[in-house]
């Protein structure tokens, strides 16, 4: 499948991810939650979804012997993604003052592509370890 291809179905994958982040996110804001814990769960939920919706739909990985591998390559991008966009949120919602939903946006917008591209040669990729992965990034720049 061609690179363009897939960053098509992930970019499909990552809207309606979105879509149920978002949802859960305005509930709980709605209902008095913290914007921050509002954004826990919403990545969760939305992390979930994504995990299972790009390893079959976006990237066609089909071999079930691998899910172990895969959830746990999986779930070290989606703690640094969670990271970066949990800090995002901060810094743009307390420390700049921005709209917080305009700062969910921006934060969940900048690790779209670095996901794509992680998820693609490494989480999803029979590869073995991220010294494999990240020699093979090097060799392909």
């Amino acid at each position: 499948m061609s690179i363009i291809k897939q960053f098509v179905k992930y970019s499909g994958v990552a809207a309606t991810s979105a879509i149920v982040d978002w949802i859960v996110y305005s509930t709980l804001v709605f209902f008095g939650a913290h914007y921050v814990v509002a954004q826990v769960v919403s990545r969760l939920a939305g992390g979930a979804y994504a995990f299972f919706t790009n390893k079959y739909w976006s990237f066609d990985v089909r071999s079930r012997g691998r899910v172990s591998v895969e959830g746990r390559r999986f779930l070290v991008l989606y703690l640094v993604s969670y990271g970066l966009s949990l800090s995002l949120l901060w810094f743009l919602g307390d420390i700049a003052g921005m709209n917080i939903f305009l700062a969910k946006l921006l934060a969940d917008s900048s690790c779209l592509a670095l996901n794509f591209f992680i998820m693609r040669g490494y989480v999803f990729h029979p590869r073995p370890g991220i010294i494999g992965w990240l020699r093979a990034l090097v060799q392909n720049l």
